[in-house]
């Protein structure tokens, strides 16, 4: 690989960060800039890519085996998990360590779109394919979320989300193709790079350009994506207004008070989903239009072509490793993922509490979440019995599968919300104010009345009653069966 080392002056047949740090050129702007970027890249992205790697690893089992989220988030997630760790093993591992790492060592090894034609087209197909993914699974994914809650309880709504994940890596992978083709090895200078192939027209590798910045850095998306953000921070400052208005209701041991609480422990599921798809989505709206920009002024306003033979290998270098600086930053985002995840969902806090419980030895105080896995079918209705204080008829409900508790909970959570469901659309209004919940529209009082009519009693009957037959029915099975 290499060439020539004279006087600290290191030339390659490829490119590398060796060559920033020689006497053979006079250093300007661009370089010192590159000079900076290379030196914080090398720094951090061995140990970006192996954390990057294990975190989103682990977020994707979590998410596939662990946990269940409202509106099917999980499988978003797991798709954007699987996307980020082939996005940081690829740009983390397979380009930038070969071209920032092994600097560090004193080493030059050539990229994988470096050794022969083939390969310069499959790294670049698969470049512009992973960087189109993240930016349409993101928009696909907060799509899903604005949808209404009543169209994504139906039974085969699972497979529409998959289907719409496929349809989503086919477009990437339309998005990637133009590049794929145009783009080819060249030596120029003396260095061997993958950039677009001599043989096209000019013109043809400008509209490829802005094809490249439009559809696979997604500036389009990200303008659809800002657009659907703002609605959906409007229906998150909502849901916060209306979730702070019940947490004030009086609770009593009857059904308004139970559906009160179930409503509120959805409401408050749904919010903080919300928060992990906003946060999400606004690193790429903000990271991929400035980064995108700068790739786009350095090809159409500051070319190669444009410079001298002898300064020509070093400004491919410039604007190869600046280029490669905002994918990386992109790379760390990725890698962090899992923190907001963990920062939102308190389920993969208590799983993670409980495993590092069980390696320092100590014993957990909270419940075993190995047995319940977060997945039960219907957690609103235990959770608020739990918190009413019938945790006899919770278990019930979990556990026997009761019919007619669950039943009688649906219709009096179907009465409350078309009882009230102006007066709680009214949040909208308060949604840019600074007024206290105590002052929302929704009366309070009226909700103290209605729940003063009820009893609970009907529904602890129903249960013992169920409970009964079951058991009855379990014994007259094994006496037939004996």
């Amino acid at each position: 690989m290499r060439v020539m080392k004279t006087n600290f002056t290191y030339c390659f047949v490829g490119l590398s960060a060796l060559e920033l740090f020689g006497y053979c050129h006079e250093n300007g702007v661009a370089e010192h800039v590159a000079q900076i970027s290379a030196g914080i890249s090398g720094v951090l992205v061995l140990a970006t890519t192996i954390f990057g790697v294990l975190s989103n690893c682990v977020l994707a089992y979590l998410l596939t085996f662990r946990i269940n989220l409202p509106r099917h988030l999980e499988i978003f997630g797991r798709s954007i998990a699987a996307i980020d760790v082939l996005f940081i093993l690829h740009f983390g591992a397979f380009v930038m360590v070969p071209v920032y790492g092994l600097a560090w060592w004193n080493m030059a090894l050539r990229t994988l779109g470096q050794h022969n034609h083939f390969s310069c087209k499959m790294d670049k197909l698969f470049s512009d394919f992973l960087l189109s993914a993240r930016v349409n699974l993101a928009l696909i994914t907060l799509l899903n979320e604005l949808r209404p809650a009543d169209r994504l309880e139906n039974a085969g709504e699972k497979i529409c989300i998959w289907a719409k994940i496929v349809m989503a890596m086919t477009i990437s992978f339309i998005h990637s193709l133009p590049g794929a083709i145009t783009y080819g090895i060249c030596q120029d200078s003396g260095v061997f790079i993958c950039e677009h192939d001599f043989q096209w027209s000019p013109t043809l590798h400008k509209l490829v350009a802005y094809h490249d910045w439009f559809f696979c850095w997604g500036e389009i998306q990200c303008v659809c994506l800002a657009l659907l953000l703002w609605i959906l921070r409007r229906r998150n400052i909502r849901f916060k207004h209306i979730i702070n208005l019940l947490h004030g209701v009086p609770i009593h041991a009857n059904p308004i008070s139970l559906t009160v609480i179930t409503i509120e422990g959805k409401l408050l599921d749904y919010y903080r989903c919300y928060r992990i798809v906003f946060t999400h989505t606004v690193i790429l709206c903000v990271i991929r239009p400035v980064f995108g920009m700068i790739g786009f002024a350095l090809f159409f306003f500051w070319p190669v072509t444009n410079e001298p033979g002898q300064l020509r290998r070093m400004m491919y270098l410039v604007h190869d490793l600046i280029e490669r600086f905002t994918i990386l930053v992109e790379v760390v985002a990725a890698s962090f993922s899992l923190m907001w995840w963990y920062a939102n969902i308190s389920k993969i806090q208590q799983i993670f509490h409980q495993f590092f419980g069980r390696l320092l030895c100590r014993r957990l105080q909270t419940k075993n979440l190995a047995s319940a896995r977060w997945r039960e079918k219907h957690p609103y209705y235990a959770r608020a019995l739990d918190t009413i204080g019938n945790q006899e008829v919770s278990k019930m409900v979990v556990r026997m599968k009761c019919q007619k508790i669950r039943k009688g909970l649906r219709t009096w959570e179907t009465y409350f919300r078309t009882q009230y469901a102006n007066e709680l659309l009214n949040a909208d209004i308060i949604t840019y104010k600074s007024e206290p919940s105590s002052n929302l529209p929704l009366s309070t009082s009226r909700l103290t009345d209605v729940s003063s009519m009820l009893s609970f009693d009907d529904l602890e009957w129903s249960a013992s009653r169920e409970l009964s037959l079951s058991s009855n029915f379990s014994t007259t099975s094994l006496s037939q069966k004996s």
